[in-house]
């Protein structure tokens, strides 16, 4: 369990973790009430805690170097993405949100996560879709533009890529 609190510290992405077992997880933190609602959270940590997992930051936790700034500019790179990925963006936009040239948002972001924007991008958009393929019966061309790419033939290459399986097998290995 301190192996998965470590981790959390510089974000961590839970790898083939099964989307139904989660969910009955969290719906069951969701739907209970005081002791009952921490006990249900303790043991969706001890379910997480024996999954493979992968450190989504490369910067260590103890690097204080300037890090109130440049959490608050991730910060707002991240809520800018989540408010706004279903719609093309743009690096430039971006770099201008937070008043750094592309070339240094790009670096920039790039040390700070350990992603590439446009990957990390690509990465919110499947992880939504992975959700709408399971809870909508939307044809997989209609959700990759409602996740923002504007091309199939793109969000299925990205899908594989990130997934390791196309849409439709996570649509019918996860429904």
């Amino acid at each position: 369990f301190l192996r998965l609190i470590e981790q959390a510290k510089m974000g961590i992405e839970f790898i083939d973790v099964p989307m139904e077992v989660s969910m009955e997880y969290m719906n069951a933190v969701r739907c209970s009430q005081g002791v009952e609602k921490l006990i249900n959270f303790l043991k969706f940590m001890v379910f997480l805690n024996v999954q493979k997992t992968r450190i989504l930051s490369t910067l260590p936790p103890t690097l204080k170097k300037d890090s109130e700034m440049m959490n608050s500019k991730i910060n707002l790179v991240l809520d800018f993405v989540m408010l706004n990925y279903k719609k093309p963006i743009k690096v430039k936009e971006v770099a201008d949100l937070i008043d750094m040239t592309e070339s240094y948002f790009s670096r920039f972001f790039h040390k700070s996560t350990g992603h590439r924007f446009t990957d990390f991008v690509n990465r919110i958009r499947v992880q939504r879709a992975c959700i709408k393929l399971i809870e909508s019966k939307d044809s997989i061309a209609d959700i990759s533009k409602q996740v923002g790419f504007t091309n199939l033939a793109n969000f299925s290459r990205q899908f594989r890529r990130i997934k390791g399986l196309t849409p439709l097998a996570y649509r019918k290995k996860n429904t």
